[in-house]
């Protein structure tokens, strides 16, 4: 149209700016940028500006939109599954696009006490890495995702006894699901085969940028409620490792004492974060 204004809203900080307008909402508007851990990467964020006192409030999430642009770039990759989405499994396909969005609001344990609000639940650590191995595919061992998942339990002052749940990055594809198992793994060690582990994009698809914050939000759910919700298209047969206790059939009441979610980002950006029900407030949680 020849009007240069129209390419303001290409940009992720004015696209932010733009969702806040009339929010009432002050402070500093943020974007973070690191593929498909970006939103669980904010979450990060805004926990570290809450505990070095930065903010004493922070809205934070995702949100990517489905494009020609972006189907055919992971077309192009050969990694857009024909079928379902089948993680973990011998069959996998490869990852399915999807559309939608998740926003968390995070404050202090002491500032939600103060004025009496009820937390759904606390985030206990984070843990961020970039192993930088390649442009798309992850490193065959995991060594980029391991370092998260341990330093997010490390700064969450957890016991690996105490981890009950698994919210895996689990995009279906070849390479991400060989990897992500083996960094899951190298975590676990003997408790592999104990703690389940959900993937969440078998009923969702791959949200991409958003898929973090919106699967933080369903583990915080399921430590709510207790229950481990069931990974869809996969039976327990069709799972390509046997030690990894995918979570299939039907849900399952379980006690959850604390949850890790994991998001694996092109390029090797990975970040880690734990859940742990709100009884567990401390001064350093949300």
């Amino acid at each position: 149209s020849g009007n240069p204004d129209e390419l303001r809203s290409f940009l992720a900080g004015s696209v932010a700016c733009d969702a806040i307008t009339g929010l009432g909402l002050g402070g500093a508007a943020v974007t973070t940028c690191s593929a498909c851990s970006s939103s669980l990467g904010a979450i990060a964020l805004g926990v570290t500006l809450l505990q070095t006192g930065a903010a004493d409030l922070v809205v934070a999430g995702g949100y990517d939109t489905i494009s020609e642009y972006a189907w055919g770039g992971f077309n192009s990759l050969r990694v857009v599954a024909a079928g379902p989405l089948r993680p973990f499994s011998k069959a996998r396909e490869g990852m399915k696009l999807a559309e939608g969005y998740g926003i968390v609001v995070l404050e202090r344990g002491s500032d939600a006490a103060a004025r009496r609000a009820t937390p759904i639940v606390t985030v206990a650590g984070w843990g961020e890495s970039a192993d930088a191995h390649h442009l798309t595919r992850p490193h065959p061992d995991g060594f980029g995702a391991s370092r998260a998942m341990n330093d997010a339990i490390a700064r969450a002052s957890v016991s690996l006894s105490e981890i009950g749940l698994i919210a895996a990055h689990a995009t279906g594809t070849s390479e991400n699901d060989a990897a992500e198992f083996r960094a899951i793994s190298s975590v676990l060690g003997d408790r592999l085969a104990e703690v389940p582990v959900v993937a969440f994009k078998s009923h969702l698809g791959h949200t991409l940028g958003g898929a973090g914050v919106v699967e933080l939000i369903l583990s915080a759910l399921a430590i709510r409620d207790q229950l481990v919700p069931p990974c869809a298209n996969v039976t327990a047969q069709e799972v390509e490792y046997p030690s990894l206790r995918l979570s299939t059939g039907r849900a399952e009441h379980r006690t959850i004492r604390s949850s890790l979610n994991t998001s694996l980002g092109f390029g090797g950006a990975n970040t880690s974060v734990v859940l742990t029900p709100p009884s567990a407030l401390s001064r350093r949680t949300i």
